[in-house]
């Protein structure tokens, strides 16, 4: 596939990593209106001109990171991947699926820089602080912009496809159903509790804490990865979600974990939203509440993000 008609195919080819999607691009910008909305990120918006700009530049943001044409190269760069210990620095993969087929070919492409997520995300951390100290602009729609590209990356991290990391996005890699308006629901409950110990952190705006999060993020969905897949406490290794789903590229026994420290999807993979899946010679309903927390818990970094823009802007119109 990669050697015919050249011309033709690269056209194609290099659409396929800017469309991944294991999570639906406009839910990055639900989940960040959601955050606008909860008391503790209304009760520190004081200002009504900086309501209106926050309330279209935070989730715009957010969404920015998969859809702004500014960002095509680094989306064709594999900067929403987490890397991992199997990954190089300097080498782009794309994996191709030849449409209407099960063929897969992955195409290496050297470059002379990183690429991978972490990378990213450190730049967009960066750029936050410095638009929060240009000089006296101090523009509220400008600084929670950049903070909604820093909580799109918090956010994947909830995301298999992009933590362990398997390559998707239709139509030439595969499609990934994780998150597809199904199952999971947030404890709003559980993020309003936290809104004052997430109002007293963000207030230090302590780019430690930012990168925390991302580290807590990835942790926490590799652990639910690693448990059982099916109901009623089965623990067969062969059950495991990052085995009957996802193929976890950092295990030996995944057999298409064979490049780039990318893994693959499983063989079987019966979808995100099937209600029963075959195991190790077992089958069984389909637990989907080991992901639950994490989708609160990103629903808490996302109003910490909000907050932390907040207390970035009030800093810098206090330094002027």
């Amino acid at each position: 596939m990669r050697h015919l008609v050249s011309c033709g195919v690269v056209a194609c080819l290099s659409l396929a990593a800017p469309m991944a999607s294991a999570f639906k691009p406009e839910q990055h910008k639900i989940f960040s209106r959601i955050a606008l909305m909860t008391d503790c990120v209304k009760a520190a918006l004081t200002s009504d001109d900086d309501r209106q700009s926050i309330a279209a530049a935070f989730p715009q943001g957010a969404d920015n990171e998969d859809s702004a044409i500014s960002t095509l190269l680094s989306r064709m760069r594999n900067w929403h991947y987490a890397k991992n210990r199997l990954m190089a620095d300097t080498t782009w993969f794309l994996a191709i699926k030849v449409p209407y087929s099960d063929l897969h070919f992955h195409v290496p492409i050297p470059f002379p820089w990183k690429t991978n997520l972490d990378d990213v995300f450190e730049k967009r951390v960066e750029d936050l602080h410095a638009a929060a100290e240009s000089g006296g602009q101090c523009s509220a729609g400008d600084i929670f912009e950049k903070a909604g590209r820093v909580t799109h990356y918090l956010q994947d991290m909830r995301v298999p496809a992009h933590v362990l990391p398997v390559d998707h996005g239709f139509p030439f890699a595969g499609d990934d159903d994780f998150d597809h308006g199904l199952l999971v629901t947030f404890d709003l409950g559980k993020v309003k509790a936290a809104c004052a110990a997430t109002t007293e952190s963000a207030l230090r705006t302590s780019r430690s804490q930012i990168a925390w999060r991302l580290a807590r993020a990835r942790r926490a969905t590799l652990a639910w990865l690693s448990g059982p897949a099916i109901k009623d406490g089965v623990r067969v290794e062969a059950c495991r979600w990052d085995r009957v789903f996802w193929c976890n590229p950092r295990m030996a026994t995944c057999p298409k974990a064979h490049y780039a420290g990318f893994g693959s999807y499983a063989d079987d993979h019966a979808g995100w939203g099937a209600s029963r899946a075959r195991c190790g010679g077992l089958e069984g309903d389909v637990d989907y509440s080991a992901a639950q927390p994490g989708y609160d818990d990103m629903m808490e970094d996302t109003v910490f993000m909000a907050l932390y823009a907040k207390a970035l802007l009030d800093r810098c119109r206090d330094c002027r």
